[in-house]
């Protein structure tokens, strides 16, 4: 069921996205079952039931299983704003931590010329 939030839940939806994406490493299988862990034991947006049925879906499109999921829950709980908002948080939170690791392990510096 589609509902219409308010900003806060909202804000709600990024913040727990923004975690995920930021603090779960071990790629999709590790994202998932922290998604799960969040979405049905801790904040109960989706019942077991309904989470395995969006793995499924998630599961029979090509592409990144726990961006997928991410966008699917983000819509479930708030319908396209949701689906954007967990969607680009999820995804870019994760590109962030990888550039930000590269740019302190790999400082910039001038390159010699000539």
């Amino acid at each position: 069921m589609i509902s219409t939030l308010s900003r806060r839940e909202l804000w709600e939806l990024a913040a727990v996205f923004l975690r995920l994406g930021t603090t779960a490493f071990g790629g999709p299988a590790a994202h998932i079952a922290m998604m799960e862990d969040e979405v049905v034991a801790r904040r109960a947006w989706l019942s077991r039931d309904e989470f395995v049925d969006l793995l499924g879906a998630t599961n029979l499109i090509p592409g990144p299983n726990s961006t997928e999921l991410a966008i699917h829950i983000g819509y479930r709980r708030a319908g396209f704003a949701g689906l954007v908002v967990a969607g680009h948080v999820f995804h870019s939170s994760g590109g962030g931590v990888g550039q930000r690791a590269c740019l302190g392990l790999c400082p910039l510096r001038p390159v010699a010329t000539g």
